[in-house]
Order: C-alpha cells, then sequence, then structure tokens
C-alpha cells in the first residue's frame, strides 16, 4: 500500500491500523530493491521554471480550483506542452512530458515528494530544508536526488 493511501487510511474510521514502519524480514533485509527516481537536469530545471513561470501568467487559479484533480492536471498539461511548442524547447517528447508532469505536481500537489508517496517501498518522507529529501524504506533511510525548487525571498 502506498504512503498517499496509508495516510488518508489513516484518517478513515474503516483502517484502524497503525501507520508503523516499513514491515521488514530476513530475505529483505539482505537485498533491498533500489529507489528509482528521475531528476531534473540543471538545463530541465531551468525550462521547468520558465514555463512555469509563464503558465502562472497564463492560467486563473480561481477556475483551476473548480475543476475536479483530473480536468486541472489535464488542463495544465495542455498549457504547458502548447508553452514548450511556442517557445520552441529543444527536449525530446519524454521530457517535456516529464517536465508537463513536474508543473502538475507543483501546482495541483506535493512537488518533488508526488511520487514518494505512491512508491509503497516508503514508509516516511522526511525534508531537511529544500535541499535534502530523505526516505524511509526497509527501516533504513536513503537520500533522494530530489529537491524543492530554490524560492527567493521577498
Amino acid at each position: 500500500m502506498s504512503l498517499k493511501n496509508r495516510i488518508i487510511g489513516s484518517f478513515s474510521k474503516e483502517e484502524s491500523r497503525p501507520l508503523s514502519g516499513a514491515v521488514c524480514n530476513e530475505a529483505l533485509e539482505d537485498v533491498v530493491p533500489p529507489l528509482i527516481l528521475r531528476a531534473l537536469t540543471e538545463p530541465e530545471r531551468e525550462w521547468l521554471q520558465k514555463i512555469h513561470q509563464k503558465l502562472m501568467e497564463m492560467i486563473d487559479l480561481s477556475q483551476i480550483g473548480r475543476l475536479d484533480s483530473k480536468q486541472a492536471r489535464n488542463q495544465i498539461r495542455e498549457l504547458a506542452e502548447r508553452i514548450m511548442n511556442e517557445q520552441a524547447v529543444p527536449l525530446n517528447v519524454a521530457t517535456r512530458q516529464f517536465l508537463a508532469k513536474c508543473i502538475e505536481d507543483e501546482i495541483l500537489g506535493l512537488g518533488p515528494l508526488e511520487p514518494l508517496l505512491d512508491e509503497p517501498s516508503i514508509a516516511d518522507i522526511l525534508v531537511n530544508g529544500g535541499g535534502k529529501i530523505y526516505v524511509e524504506r526497509f527501516g533504513k533511510l536513503e537520500l533522494t536526488p530530489l529537491r524543492f525548487k530554490a524560492t527567493p525571498i521577498c
């Protein structure tokens, strides 16, 4: 069960089991599968920031808030893809889709934490500032390559 489902389930009366650490048995302690996450490269991060900024100038967040989650994500994805086409972003289709997903997660979700919430092997997420995100898997902490974007203080 994913961390997101365990968190949501902890608030429902139907599921009463505690949210303890990941279950480990002797076989899992010896062989821990790697956590595969895609982090942004510096050029991708720069494009993401430009696209995100342009999208925020175009979008009406009050209208997005009235849509259901799926419709809102579709609208944000379509706008992000249109901006990338207009800007002639020199990235392949898979990278463009990844950037659009990152923008969706940033606007409607928890940013870089979103892919971690659906990973069933993650028992806990620890954020140490914007620069370090750790996960607990199989009783051990792992540093992830994920980062929050740096936001200038005004």
